[in-house]
């Protein structure tokens, strides 16, 4: 069971790495994911380390700074992370 402390860590960590974003150079498709406005799932999809994740978080900083959740599953301080650690 992962400790509520350190899941309180990692969502700030990760909060603060969003909020650095600002300074990165954007990505070619940086336009396409600002201007989406569909209904369905937006998906960023590539090769490894293409800037998939940078260009999510630019465009969490652009257009959704105040309303979004967002959490790394892959970040190494959770790597026991079970289903019922969710509660």
């Amino acid at each position: 069971m992962i400790q509520k402390s350190l899941m309180r860590t990692v969502i700030q960590d990760q909060l603060t790495e969003i909020e650095r974003s600002d300074h990165i150079v954007p990505r070619d498709a940086f336009d396409l994911g600002l201007s989406y406005n569909g209904s369905s799932a937006f998906i960023i999809k590539g090769i490894r380390r293409c800037g998939k994740s940078t260009m999510l978080k630019q465009i969490i900083n652009s257009r959704f700074r105040d309303s979004f959740f967002y959490f790394n599953f892959d970040d190494e301080r959770i790597s026991g992370f079970a289903v019922e650690d969710f509660q």
